[in-house]
């Protein structure tokens, strides 16, 4: 199964980038923690009952490994953003750069592509109007930053 695993990074659409912009905005924390109303740990990965006992498992305040936390980007990877861009492509109609698929990916891992597809990022992004798609990306950021 790690093999598998291993093929299906191999033949993403993900960059180095791409990742390194993920655990850059997310930050790294083995200890579990409060995420709004989930708890998470590693790299902003959100425990959820359906996963395998050893995560499920994870209570606030408990420690995992950096081995873990790598290993649980890596299936947020695999889940989450490597599927998005064909979903993407036929709902925009038309491929674009690999640097918009990384900022697209990074919003993917934190909000999901459904998040993705209701905001004005998407909408003015698809609608072909980049500099206030654009411009609402950084008005996101602020916001998130408490800017």
């Amino acid at each position: 199964m790690i093999g598998l695993c291993i093929a299906c990074l191999c033949q993403s659409q993900v960059s180095i980038e791409m990742e390194e912009l993920i655990k850059n905005h997310e930050g790294l924390s083995l200890e579990v923690y409060m995420d709004g109303p989930s708890i998470a740990v590693g790299y902003g990965h959100h425990i959820r009952y359906t996963e395998m006992e050893w995560v499920r498992d994870l209570e606030l305040g408990m420690e995992i490994t950096e081995e873990l936390a790598e290993l649980l980007f890596r299936y947020d990877m695999i889940h989450l953003v490597e599927p998005a861009p064909l979903e993407i492509k036929k709902d925009i109609g038309w491929t674009y750069p690999q640097i918009v698929y990384d900022i697209m990916g990074s919003i993917i891992y934190n909000i999901g592509l459904q998040g993705l597809k209701e905001s004005d990022f998407y909408r003015l992004f698809k609608s072909k109007s980049y500099d206030e798609a654009f411009t609402e990306l950084l008005l996101l950021k602020s916001r998130e930053m408490g800017i």
